[in-house]
């Protein structure tokens, strides 16, 4: 694997999926949220993730496509795993019941709403923009559950890909 390919597995996986999930969710709660600390934080959080965000799909749009093809396929296929990953590592955190105690007061999404947000950003907003940087992102998220990947892959090419990158 190249320097360039382990970058860009890295950048996937935490800019263009992370990220934009917590650009969406962050923003959702915030726009909801009434005035206060609370809030406050998340203005001040939230530009750092757009910016992290941005970076990523900024460095996918202009990189991916320069690509031979055999290295976005192995890109879509790491994309299966990393789609999983984010959605175990999201629905883990965003629990079924309604909200939590005090959370309306507070502005904070429904565990439900969040989920829904999840998925129509992934579906609506990610997968559509890395197929257009000409990865097969579609495939790789209606594919994500057929190999059940393990975390210790996940984490095993978060390694190499660090490794490489020295």
């Amino acid at each position: 694997m190249s320097r360039l390919e382990a970058a860009l597995r890295n950048v996937l996986s935490v800019s263009c999926l992370s990220e934009t999930v917590a650009v969406a969710l962050i923003g959702a709660e915030r726009a909801e949220m009434p005035s206060g600390r609370l809030r406050q934080l998340l203005t001040r959080i939230w530009p750092d993730d757009v910016g992290h965000a941005r970076f990523g799909w900024q460095l996918v749009n202009t990189r991916v496509p320069l690509l031979p093809l055999e290295v976005r396929e192995r890109l879509g296929v790491y994309l299966g795993v990393a789609f999983a990953h984010t959605e175990d590592h999201e629905l883990a955190h965003l629990p079924l019941r309604a909200r939590p105690d005090d959370g309306e007061v507070l502005g904070l999404c429904g565990g439900a709403e969040a989920r829904e947000l999840f998925y129509e950003t992934i579906e609506t907003v990610i997968v559509p923009g890395l197929e257009r940087a000409g990865l097969p992102a579609a495939r790789a998220w209606r594919q994500r559950r057929t190999r059940k990947p393990r975390h210790t892959e996940f984490h095993q090419g978060l390694a190499q890909a660090h490794l490489s990158l020295m």
